[in-house]
């Protein structure tokens, strides 16, 4: 179209992912290339952003009015452990019962550097849909080159957690929207299910749902 231009990059290497901004009058593209990975200690180094869903309105709520803003954070939490000791770099969008806006939480992770993002929620049926025949784990992208990350974590869900298999889902979320990094999100349970909302509450439960995160990044 008359006064349109569109400018196709083709790169030598698998994308990470990108910015772009406008300087002045100049638009800046900045690739961000694969960050380096140790053989023996693959996450020695890595800075990850690990979300705890909600907050300051509450997610979901249990049949036993669990909030799920307040086991999102548990089970980040447990995730940051696992990461840390495996020598990455993490840091929380949101702690405890800070109030931060959910367009802030992918900003705050890109200002940080992030290498990869990771929304952790639990999950809740609309309207009109049986809880009881609605439940289990699911886990969204949006960016192509979240995919494979994303899948990899899912993959980890089916190996370890004992709910069903919600499903592995393209999906224009504003965490998940993310180009600076890899971003994805999970639902690892329906935490409106009285069995789920139960294991939720586990720390043995909550430590599988962070182990499967760590084990798939």
């Amino acid at each position: 179209q008359n006064g349109e231009v569109e400018l196709e990059i083709f790169l030598s290497r698998p994308l990470w992912g990108f910015d772009a901004r406008y300087q002045q009058n100049n638009l800046e593209i900045e690739i961000k290339p694969r960050p380096r990975v140790q053989k023996n200690r693959p996450l020695a180094g890595i800075k990850i952003a690990v979300d705890a869903g909600h907050s300051p309105e509450s997610g979901a709520v249990g049949p036993l009015r669990t909030l799920e803003k307040e086991l999102n954070w548990q089970i980040s939490r447990r995730l940051g452990n696992l990461l840390k000791n495996a020598g990455a770099k993490v840091y929380y969008p949101r702690e405890g019962d800070q109030q931060v806006g959910i367009y802030q939480r992918p900003a705050r992770a890109a200002a940080w550097g992030a290498d990869i993002l990771v929304s952790i929620h639990n999950n809740a049926s609309p309207d009109g849909v049986n809880p009881l025949e609605d439940s289990g784990f699911s886990t969204y992208y949006y960016q192509p080159f979240s995919r494979d990350l994303a899948m990899a974590v899912h993959r980890q869900f089916q190996k370890t957690l004992q709910v069903p298999d919600h499903g592995f889902y393209y999906g224009n979320l504003v965490l998940c929207r993310a180009t600076q990094m890899p971003s994805f999100l999970v639902e690892p349970t329906f935490i409106i299910v009285p069995r789920e909302e139960a294991l939720l509450l586990t720390a043995e439960f909550q430590e599988k749902i962070a182990r499967s995160v760590f084990l798939g990044i």
